[in-house]
Parts: C-alpha cells; structure tokens; sequence
C-alpha cells in the first residue's frame, strides 16, 4: 500500500513521525490535538482508531480552513482543475487572510503556492513564474482547448534551446496518494479556532500539544511558552 502523506504542506509538520506518536500515546474516547497546524497528527490520530472522536484546535485560520475543507465539509476545492496563483494572486490572498475576509483559494494560495510551504514567499521565482503557470495550466485547465493550448506554449519553451544549443528543461512531481485508508478520517468530530489558553480540557482523554518551537519567527502568531508550561503541569496535576 502507498504510504499517506500526512497533512497539509506545512512549516514544521511532523508527518514523517505522526504515527509513531500516536502510537506511544494511550488509547481513549476522544481526543484533542490544541496545536494542530498542518493536521499531520490529527489525520493519524483519526485513522489509527484509537480514540472515538478526535478534535482538532488551531488559531491559525487559514490552515483551520483548510482542514475543514479536505477533512470534513468536503467539497469545496477542485482538486482535478485547481485554480493556478500568480505573483500577484498569493500576495493578495495573504491581504485578505490578514484582514479576515478570505475564501478557501485564498488559503490554498497561501500554502500551496509558497516557498517551502511558509506561508510567506511565493513559490516561482520571477525568471520562471511565467512558465510554471504555463506548465500548470498545460496539465490542470478545465477545458481540454485550454489544455492543448498551454501544452502548445509549453512545448515551445521545452523545445527552445538556449545559447549553448542545449535544451530548456523545467521539472515535474506528481504526488500519488492511498484512498483506502482516508476513509478512517470519518472519526474526526469537528475543527476550532481557539486559543489554547481558552479551552475546556476536561472532555478529553488525551490531549497532545505540538506547540510553536521557541526562538523561532517562522509562524504566523506569537505565543507564550511560559504560560504554556504553566497550563502544562496544570493539567498533569489534574
């Protein structure tokens, strides 16, 4: 069986370890994962039938939105003729994320379309945004006159030969994923926006916590590690 690929394309996601924590942790009704990011935990958790339910937290909004989209109220992206995002598209989604007033291409522009999945930084470098696009469009379009007419445009650049006669090359992955086992992810209950600082524990079996790493900036909110431990050993005592 093809290996899954855990979560959302997200800065320090723990796909490659998510089902070895999972393992380690106790059986249950329900669980909470309050720092949930990408959802690579909260997608094992759910398909590893360990607990009942399983809840995930997250403040950021946009991967909150995300997840809901691929894990519960499916429908709502077009995975077989997704939208392609220019320079000019991703920063203006990441405008109106920051003012709260976005929709869910915004968010997949957001991840899907940066830099090492930073959220930040735009994926295509100016040199060669252009021909990705093309290229994009050529395999995603959803018309098949769309299609031929980019796969015409892209032929062309792959054709061009450059200074010293050689040919111009551009780069491809297609990422296959495993079906089967998606249909575990039924067991996930719902999806929330709150503080961790603000949530009632007391409903769970487990709780894990994948917080922020401290003395790092590569996310999109400021947290206190400080109250966190203290919230930590509050609920060890419990």
């Amino acid at each position: 069986m093809a290996k899954i690929t855990l979560g959302l394309p997200y800065k320090g996601s723990k796909a490659a370890i998510a089902e070895d924590i999972v393992k380690k942790l106790p059986p249950g009704g329900r669980i909470l994962d309050a720092c949930c990011g990408g959802g690579a935990f909260l997608m094992a958790a759910a398909m590893s039938l360990k607990w009942d339910s399983v809840v995930g937290n997250d403040l950021n909004k946009a991967t909150i939105t995300l997840l809901d989209a691929v894990l519960i109220h499916k429908g709502q992206i077009d995975y077989e003729h997704p939208a392609p995002c220019s320079r000019v598209d991703f920063y203006n989604s990441l405008q109106r994320i920051e003012n709260g007033d976005f929709d869910i291409q915004d968010c997949l522009n957001k991840y899907c379309a940066s830099f090492g999945n930073d959220g930040k930084t735009y994926l295509y470098g100016e040199q060669i945004e252009d021909y990705k696009l093309i290229a994009e469009k050529m395999l995603t379009a959803p018309t098949l006159s769309e299609r031929r007419s980019n796969y015409r445009k892209f032929f062309d650049i792959m054709t061009k030969k450059d200074d010293d006669g050689r040919l111009q090359k551009l780069e491809f992955v297609q990422r296959l994923q495993s079906l089967e086992r998606l249909e575990r992810l039924e067991r996930l209950e719902r999806l929330e926006r709150l503080d961790i600082f603000d949530i009632d524990y007391k409903g769970f079996d487990v709780v894990y916590f994948d917080p922020p790493y401290k003395g790092t900036n590569k996310y999109d909110f400021e947290f206190d590690h400080d109250r966190f431990y203290d919230l930590f050993k509050s609920l060890k005592t419990d």
